[in-house]
C-alpha cells in the first residue's frame, strides 16, 4: 500500500472509500476474534494483483480480553491511549485506520508529518488539533469519517462492526461487492 500511495498520489474519495471499506472488513474479522493489530499502516498492507488490500505483519498483534498496556507501534499511527500508558483495547486500530484515510486523501499523516523524533510525534498525537489541508473544504465527503475515527476518546470511535452494520461511514460503500470481491478497483498491481 505504501508504494501504491506513492504511485497513485492523492486518492480520490471513491478510491479512499474502497480501501478503507476493505480494511474495515479486515478489522471486523480481527475484532470478532478480540485481536488487535497495533501496527496498522500502509507499509503493513499489501495490494493484491486485482487491487484489493490485505493486512500483513502480525508481529505486534495480540489477543486482548479487556485492556493491554504495551507501548508499541509506529509513532505517527499510534492512538493517544497507547501513549498514555493507562491501557487500551481494540479501538487503537480504528485510530490507525483514520490516520491512513487522512494520508490517502491529504498526502501525509495528520500529526507530526514533518517530525522524525518519536517523542515529538507523540506530543503532537496527544495535543495537536486535527487540521485539514485547504482543498478539503467543509463539505469534503470523508472529513466527518476522519474526524470520527480520530477522536481522542477511544469510546467515541466505535468499532468496524458498528460502522459496517449502520453503513453510516464511509457513506456510499457497497459492502456486498467488497466482500464478494466483485468490485473492480481502479488501482491494480502487476505481478512479475
Amino acid at each position: 500500500m505504501f508504494d501504491a500511495l506513492r504511485e497513485i498520489g492523492l486518492a480520490t474519495d471513491s478510491d479512499a472509500k474502497f480501501f478503507v471499506a476493505c480494511m474495515l472488513l479486515a478489522l471486523e474479522h480481527l475484532f470478532e476474534r478480540k485481536i488487535v493489530h497495533r501496527d496498522l499502516k500502509p507499509e503493513n498492507t499489501m495490494v493484491y494483483e486485482e487491487g484489493y488490500p490485505k493486512l500483513i505483519d502480525f508481529g505486534t498483534a495480540k489477543f486482548v480480553n479487556g485492556r493491554t498496556y504495551t507501548i508499541i507501534g509506529t509513532p505517527h499511527y499510534m492512538a493517544p491511549e497507547v501513549l498514555t500508558g493507562r491501557g487500551y483495547s481494540l479501538g487503537v486500530d480504528m485510530w490507525s485506520l483514520g490516520v491512513m484515510l487522512y494520508e490517502f486523501l491529504c498526502g501525509g499523516v495528520p500529526f507530526g508529518e514533518e517530525l522524525t523524533d518519536p517523542y515529538k510525534v507523540y506530543e503532537k498525537v496527544l495535543k495537536e488539533k486535527l487540521k485539514f489541508t485547504a482543498f478539503m473544504g467543509q463539505n469534503f465527503p470523508a472529513k466527518t469519517t476522519i474526524e470520527w475515527m480520530l477522536k481522542r476518546n477511544s469510546a467515541e470511535r466505535g468499532t468496524p462492526c458498528q460502522l459496517i452494520e449502520k453503513s453510516e461511514r464511509p457513506r456510499g460503500v457497497n459492502w456486498t461487492s467488497n466482500m464478494s470481491r466483485s468490485f473492480k478497483p481502479k488501482y491494480t498491481t502487476k505481478i512479475k
